[in-house]
């Protein structure tokens, strides 16, 4: 198709309200799915990070229990 002017362009042959429409829409979702996305990669992150320090924290507990029994026993200085 070939306009002769950029108000033809923009007028798109009278269907301009349905062409720049379906433009705006799709940007729209195309914008609130990259939203979407971050706060699920922040959310998981914040989760990894959580289980991390839970399982650190786990772990050193246990190791200082075990230190601890050692000690007591006299195997470990």
């Amino acid at each position: 198709m070939q306009w002769q002017s950029w108000s033809d362009f923009w007028h798109m042959g009278g269907n301009a309200w349905f062409v720049w429409g379906s433009y705006g829409l799709t940007l729209a979702l195309l914008l609130l799915e990259l939203l979407q996305l971050r706060r699920a990669g922040r959310s998981a992150r914040q989760r990894l990070l959580r289980w991390h320090r839970e399982t650190s924290e786990e772990a050193s507990r246990a190791t200082e229990r075990r230190t601890g029994s050692l000690r007591s026993h006299g195997n470990l200085s």
